[in-house]
């Protein structure tokens, strides 16, 4: 996980961490939540031996990298969420805060799962890493997160409206 700010006045320093250090746990999760939706998927389609199928019953791992963004997109909204309606104030001890940010994100990721085109980038994403197909499965997913997310990527860190203005008019 890459920790920075992904919107305005998003400084929760200690949900960051929280989210930086289950990252490699989560990243798992998401990664076999996945391949049990395209298990089920096919399932309900009645398909045999589906190119999606073959690829989730032989998964084994993937390159975390490739799922890096989709969780940091997810551990953003769960930020921005927060900041604009404190869900968390009564949670003091980080152990406290884990079951409720893990249990949003597979939430999300469930959500994000629905949608025809996250979906099979997902797929493409996981059984093409770090290639063109793979890369194009990537943007597919992002492309939904940043439509879903656009209140939250409205709201750009003031660093980065800084760095933008000090490059266009620097």
């Amino acid at each position: 996980m890459l920790v920075f700010p992904f919107f305005d006045y998003d400084y929760a320093r200690r949900i960051m961490a929280m989210q930086h250090d289950r990252y490699w746990n989560l990243v798992g999760f998401l990664a076999m939540e996945g391949v049990s939706f395209g298990l089920n998927a096919e399932r309900l389609l009645g398909l045999e031996e589906s190119e999606v199928g073959s690829f989730c019953i032989g998964f084994t791992g993937c390159d975390h990298r490739v799922l890096q963004d989709m969780h940091d997109c997810i551990a953003g909204y769960f930020r921005f969420l927060e900041y604009r309606w404190p869900l968390l104030a009564d949670l003091d001890e980080p152990a406290d805060v884990i079951p409720v940010w893990e249990e949003f994100a597979m939430k999300e990721f469930r959500e994000l799962m629905m949608e025809t085109a996250f979906a099979r980038g997902f797929f493409n994403a996981l059984r093409f890493s770090n290639t063109k197909t793979g890369y194009a499965g990537e943007a597919a997913m992002r492309i939904v997160q940043r439509q879903r997310y656009r209140c939250m990527f409205a709201h750009p860190p003031l660093s980065a409206l800084a760095r933008d203005n000090q490059v266009a008019f620097g």
